[in-house]
């Protein structure tokens, strides 16, 4: 399982970046959204401007929340080889 980081154009709601964090584990997740879902497998969670400093550094590059809606979630190993197989490529 890998940490990602989601962008979606405010615009028309499209996906535009799927970033792989990591550097970013469990415990740091729970810490920025304390209180979330113990299992938070399987959940969308929103980055506002405070979380964006938190995650700030197991990013590669700044967080536009002016023009991205900006999620993170958990990936399986098992989910990115089925999305890299529809695309008839390899995971990342």
């Amino acid at each position: 399982m890998w940490w990602y980081l989601l962008s979606f154009d405010r615009a028309d709601g499209h996906l535009v970046a799927q970033r792989r964090l990591p550097l970013l584990a469990l415990h740091v997740v729970r810490s920025i959204w304390e209180g979330t879902d113990e299992e938070l497998m399987g959940l969308s969670l929103a980055v506002d401007s405070e979380r964006a400093v938190r995650l700030r550094p197991y990013l590669e590059g700044p967080v536009d929340l002016d023009r991205f809606n900006h999620y993170v979630e958990a990936i399986s190993d098992d989910d990115e080889w089925k999305a890299a197989r529809q695309r008839g490529g390899t995971p990342p």
